[in-house]
């Protein structure tokens, strides 16, 4: 079993409610909106992306040469129990040194880690991938969200902007 073989899925069906659900946007300007993801948080996106049935929250440009996908972690926890940046940092270096050993992906020396975030792109056969890990933090729980954005191209700084700015732009939805 190579270290890839836990990320396979089988497929599921989309609930027609769930699916309708996260398909709700608030328009913010042209450019960007504004959708719910998994019931539990909003994050800005470009106003051309929309969202396809798939066994996790995904959405795809227009032109399908973007696809961006959301997978979200929830693990109870404590007060004396916390997580930081370091944990996650811990967690996805070797993870991402595993793409590259296991996986023949080429990284792009450009490792960016934020406050609550690492992001990592990645050079695959035809097309650039960039990882965007993150946490929060409700009432009793921990939410991990790694997010991932396959772009068919070379890769750009402008997509990394933007993915960037979509990762820091989660807000937690209030009950």
């Amino acid at each position: 079993m190579g270290i890839f073989d836990k990320f396979k899925r089988t497929k599921q069906e989309t609930k027609p409610s769930e699916y309708k659900a996260d398909a709700s946007f608030v328009a913010k300007d042209n450019e960007w909106k504004m959708i719910l993801v998994d019931g539990l948080y909003l994050l800005d996106v470009p106003s051309d992306w929309e969202v396809f049935p798939s066994d996790r929250f995904r959405m795809k440009n227009q032109s399908d040469s973007i696809q961006f996908s959301a997978t979200n972690f929830g693990k109870s926890r404590s007060e004396s129990d916390k997580f930081s940046i370091n944990d996650l940092i811990n967690e996805s270096k070797p993870m991402f040194e595993k793409f590259v050993t296991e996986g023949g992906y080429e990284p792009i020396n450009e490792m960016v880690i934020g406050d609550n975030f690492v992001f990592q792109a990645f050079k695959v056969d035809h097309e650039t991938q960039y990882y965007f890990y993150t946490y929060g933090e409700v009432p009793s729980n921990l939410i991990r969200m790694n997010f991932i954005l396959r772009e068919a191209s070379s890769y750009q700084t402008s997509t990394r902007d933007k993915f960037l700015k979509i990762g820091q732009s989660v807000k937690w939805k209030v009950a």
